[in-house]
């Protein structure tokens, strides 16, 4: 069956880039969204805030911004 392929390939490509098959479709679609530039620059702006750095510091998924 075609679908049971397509399921196979999502589910194989995901693993080999280290995601569940649900991060690897929402990942795709994002970068169909919004593109790849802008995915990729939100992504470096999260790891910046784990790190402790950058603009996100200390904000937590854009709650309030008087703390």
């Amino acid at each position: 069956m075609p679908d049971d392929d397509l399921h196979f390939s999502r589910s194989g490509t995901s693993h080999l880039v280290g995601m569940s098959e649900s991060e690897f479709v929402r990942e795709i679609i994002r970068i169909r969204l919004y593109g790849l530039e802008h995915v990729q620059r939100i992504a470096a702006e999260r790891l910046e805030a784990v790190a402790g750095k950058g603009a996100r510091q200390g904000r937590q998924g854009g709650g309030d911004e008087s703390r």
